[in-house]
């Protein structure tokens, strides 16, 4: 088994996280989560802007059911809502 590098024990970090703080149902249509959405797109310009410490943070993260509930957590366009989510990132990480 490969060796876990630096950047993917802390999205399974987090991941886990984020399940145990918002739970495992859909918060958009509250069936059984499957997957977890990022808030901030886990694009290449937004990790390379804000960082992989932002954007897998558990608070960019939602519990989700399906492709359809996760389109529903981006905030992609939107850039005062992102600049809201980085600041409560940023308070999180400063507790």
């Amino acid at each position: 088994m490969a060796k876990m590098n630096t950047v993917q024990r802390y999205k399974n970090n987090q991941a886990e996280l984020c399940f145990e703080k918002k739970g495992r149902a859909c918060i958009h249509c509250g069936k059984p989560a499957t997957q977890l959405a990022h808030i901030i797109a886990q694009d290449v310009p937004m990790l390379k802007k804000y960082g992989y410490r932002v954007v897998h943070h558990w608070l960019n993260r939602d519990p989700v059911c399906d492709l359809r509930c996760n389109a529903k957590s981006s905030i992609r366009n939107h850039p005062l809502a992102i600049e809201r989510k980085i600041k409560e990132i940023e308070e999180e990480r400063n507790q």
